[in-house]
């Protein structure tokens, strides 16, 4: 990240551009002022570091220095302070991280939302198992929407109401994403509220006679999991953890986490890796650093290893040793290296030198 040259005082600045905060959390909420907007609530502007998104434009992530000109103009006075002690727009990728810590309100989607219909060919034909995709509550989407021809996996909470919904492509050919969301991600424990025909939690029940969770990135490496009865899984939905997951897993005692994302090894930045090392520093903040574990698939990611008996069996041996390594030193030694890369490069944002501060103390 660009280095700060001075401390900046964000209130102050931003109430002398005439922003009237609310405070929310570990942000502030506010119109528009730039654009004219009266929305009270439209802007989020994070406190530590200015970045700011306007859910009533685009709602992509700007850095301060953006929001200063866009409101006084590039030639202020009060741009011309800003410029040079904030954050560039350079920064923007590791802005996107920061998303997390945004409040968002659970969306509740009533049973008949989207009528999935029992089409399971595209998983069957993988080796998944008809009885696996029952439980996962899958089924073909035939909406009008986003979803539509999609192979639609239903996200249920604690209480059994479908909070979102997470559709795969399954058409040779489809140009669209291969994973579409539905739902703020950010209230997802999945799957660990699906329930059995006994009514009961399977995935919670293998959490806790195991001690052990294994934190992935997609529903494809759940359902490759649960195939070779790795039940005790939980979806991240892309390469942060979110401040509910963590809640989540505050409830299981003396809890071994293994940070299992995927395995970018063919590529010249291994992505999975660098995530893993930030999850492990994020997850330091909250439980014993020696509890947690870095463990990547062997292939690229668990649905690659899908009926593959010999690639488990070496990733079983390679969790195994795993689990006997305290990762706390590694870790460090790792984020220090990629602390002096950019994160366009592969690095890791500087906000992360008080975490490793924290395990080296």
């Amino acid at each position: 990240m660009s280095e700060v040259k001075e401390e900046i005082d964000y209130r102050s600045i931003l109430s002398e551009l005439g922003y009237r905060l609310q405070d929310s959390g570990s942000c502030w909420r506010t119109q528009a002022v730039y654009r004219g907007g009266k929305n009270s609530g439209s802007l989020l502007i994070f406190k530590e570091t200015g970045v700011w998104v306007d859910f009533g434009y685009d709602e992509k992530y700007y850095p301060f220095l953006s929001l200063v000109g866009k409101t006084s103009g590039e030639n202020s006075v009060i741009y011309e302070k800003v410029k040079g002690n904030t954050h560039t727009e350079e920064d923007v990728k590791e802005f996107e991280e920061v998303r997390e810590g945004i409040p968002t309100m659970k969306k509740i989607y009533g049973k008949d939302y989207f009528a999935l219909l029992p089409h399971h060919l595209f998983y069957t034909k993988k080796g998944i198992k008809k009885e696996t995709l029952e439980f996962f509550q899958g089924g073909l989407a035939m909406s009008k929407d986003s979803m539509s021809r999609r192979y639609v996996f239903p996200v249920v909470d604690e209480n059994g109401d479908i909070i979102g919904y997470n559709g795969r492509t399954i058409i040779e050919g489809d140009n669209r994403a291969k994973w579409k969301i539905l739902g703020g991600k950010k209230n997802f424990r999945y799957p660990a509220f699906l329930k059995d025909r006994l009514g009961k939690f399977p995935v919670i029940e293998a959490i806790e006679e195991k001690s052990e969770v294994i934190l992935i990135e997609s529903v494809g490496d759940s359902l490759s999991l649960v195939e070779h009865n790795y039940k005790n899984n939980i979806v991240t939905f892309g390469l942060t953890i979110s401040a509910d997951v963590i809640s989540f897993l505050n409830r299981f005692s003396d809890l071994a986490i293994f940070i299992c994302l995927n395995n970018d090894y063919s590529k010249d930045v291994n992505t999975g890796k660098v995530a893993a090392v930030k999850m492990f520093l994020d997850l330091s903040l909250h439980f014993d650093s020696s509890r947690i574990k870095i463990c990547l698939p062997i292939k690229g990611d668990f649905g690659d290893m899908l009926g593959d008996n010999e690639a488990y069996r070496d990733w079983e041996a390679k969790k195994e040793n795993a689990s006997k390594l305290d990762f706390t030193k590694t870790v460090v030694t790792m984020a220090e290296k990629l602390l002096t890369v950019s994160v366009k490069e592969g690095g890791i944002p500087q906000r992360y030198r008080k975490n490793i501060k924290n395990l080296k103390d």
